[in-house]
């Protein structure tokens, strides 16, 4: 009948159909799927972290990869001992030092199916965020502190806390320590320029009778300073206030240690650092940086970490592998593949992307490292924060010497607690 064969056509077209939208919504899946790192089966989490291993920012680069590789291999036992198939694996690029360099390296791992990244500085940072937010991946950062790259709901998580924080523990410390005259010398990037900015806001609002004076802003590879100095005197010059109430406040990298030397003229006043300079073993290296920083009784920050049995055993192995004493910022990087285990195993597809940026902020803080518990905010930085506070001294061939801690929680202005 005809009815019967229009029937049969209608329904061919029908079934046809179905197959059509299961074969698109399928293929879609898989090109979703295509951007996500290749861990599905194996159990394989391809990570990949961009370095300063050469160039200017290289100082601590050494120390941050053995804190990386130590601690990956530390959590591959843990996670066979649980008996889970996760199994973190790590490539490690140079970015020498160029935030273009760590671009180009971290699309080229990208290609290799690497969608889960670790970086170092906000110069770094801000230079990976379009690229990374646009791929929709994930960049976990252990020394990035500029609050310009805190947005909600893009690729950057920060294991240390903004500069929001820092400008206020400088601010305080500096009030403190009685000073009124204030000389900011920073790198011209993103990191300096936002800091001495925010230090500038809370010191006014601190000191009473304080000034900060017009940024210093330099290239840290030009290695001549004499232009910065020779600036530096001509303030100090303009000033009425006593030099022992007069400082700079330098934001600095391993550079520091050549404005040093070449500083000799501006022994007479203060000096303070960031926490990129505090511990910082370049400025130990040469007795004549060394005795500059005696003589301006130096003193920086550094990221606060809990005096507990498990932040005192991974420093003293990291130190012995190391052959030398670590920066904070090496137990910050060594935490990521802890919070990264933590976080991954109590997902439903820990090898995909998309879930991992949902739930990182939501589980981090059930994991506790090296440097305490992890409690990140809505825009994935790290929320606690304090700051250790150290001075260059000489006694028993020790130079590093902690004198305080600043501490600032919800509600509560910063403040200043001595060393016992």
């Amino acid at each position: 009948m005809v009815i019967n064969k229009y029937f049969y056509v209608l329904a061919f077209i029908f079934v046809c159909s179905l197959g059509l939208v299961a074969f698109l919504l399928t293929d879609g899946e898989k090109s979703k799927e295509s951007t996500l790192p290749k861990t599905t089966g194996s159990g394989e989490i391809n990570i990949g972290a961009i370095l300063p291993l050469s160039g200017e920012l290289s100082s601590k680069a050494e120390m941050i990869k053995l804190a990386l590789n130590i601690s990956m291999e530390n959590a591959n036992n843990d996670l066979g001992e649980r008996g889970s198939n996760l199994k973190f694996n790590l490539t490690v690029e140079d970015s020498k030092s160029e935030p273009k360099e760590a671009l180009k390296k971290a699309k080229e791992l990208y290609q290799q199916g690497i969608s889960i990244f670790i970086a170092g500085s906000s110069a770094e940072i801000q230079a990976l965020k379009p690229w990374a937010d646009e791929k929709d991946i994930v960049i976990i950062s252990y020394s990035s502190t500029a609050p310009s790259l805190d947005d909600i709901g893009d690729s950057i998580f920060r294991m240390v806390p903004n500069d929001n924080h820092q400008s206020n523990a400088l601010a305080t410390l500096m009030v403190e320590e009685d000073i009124e005259y204030v000389i900011p010398v920073h790198r011209n990037d993103i990191y300096g320029r936002e800091l001495v900015k925010l230090f500038k806001e809370d010191f006014n609002l601190l000191s009473l009778n304080g000034k900060v004076t017009e940024a210093i802003e330099y290239n840290g590879d030009s290695g001549d300073f004499e232009s910065v100095i020779e600036q530096i005197q001509e303030k100090v010059s303009l000033s009425e206030v006593d030099n022992q109430k007069t400082a700079v406040m330098l934001v600095a990298f391993g550079e520091a240690a050549e404005i040093f030397k070449q500083a000799s003229s501006s022994e007479n006043i203060r000096w303070f650092g960031t926490e990129t300079l505090t511990l910082n073993n370049s400025l130990l290296e040469s007795e004549e940086v060394l005795s500059f920083a005696k003589a301006v009784k130096f003193m920086g920050l550094s990221f606060g970490v809990p005096s507990t049995e498990q932040h005192e055993e991974i420093e003293k192995n990291l130190e012995e592998q190391y052959g030398s004493s670590i920066m904070p910022t090496a137990l910050y990087a060594y935490d990521i593949a802890g919070l990264l285990m933590t976080v991954l195993q109590k997902m439903d597809a820990p090898g995909n992307v998309d879930e991992l940026k949902k739930n990182l902020v939501k589980f981090a803080e059930t994991y506790e490292g090296a440097t305490g518990l992890i409690v990140l905010d809505e825009a994935g930085d790290r929320r606690l924060s304090s700051y250790d506070i150290w001075q260059v001294k000489e006694e028993s061939n020790n130079y590093w010497f902690k004198i305080g801690t600043y501490r600032r929680e919800l509600g509560i202005p910063g403040y200043i607690t001595e060393e016992e």
